[in-house]
């Protein structure tokens, strides 16, 4: 199964790595392929200090879960996705 994940995804893993979430993302899982964009890491760096700070956990294990997370993830270039441009809104009432 591919699945996409976002930065708030990979927060709530890395602030509760024993939560669902942390747990799909850190266990091994031969079924799930997950899929992000690469902005997803500079998020992550631009928050880091803050990550570590509401994680309660060490800068080490930060860095680790990180990297765990990262291998499990194909990262897709933003430029290479098309952008549709004939999107347009509906209005439901």
């Amino acid at each position: 199964m591919k699945i996409v994940v976002d930065t708030n995804i990979i927060f709530s893993a890395l602030l509760n790595s024993n939560s669902n979430i942390g747990q799909i993302l850190l266990k091994p899982n031969n079924n799930l392929e997950f899929y992000s964009v690469k902005f997803l890491q500079h998020e992550l760096i631009k928050h880091y200090s803050k990550i570590i700070k509401y994680s309660k956990q060490s800068e080490n294990k930060i860095t680790e879960l990180i990297e765990i997370i990262y291998s499990k993830i194909h990262f897709i270039d933003e430029q290479l996705i098309k952008k549709n441009t004939s999107y347009s809104r509906k209005t439901y009432l």
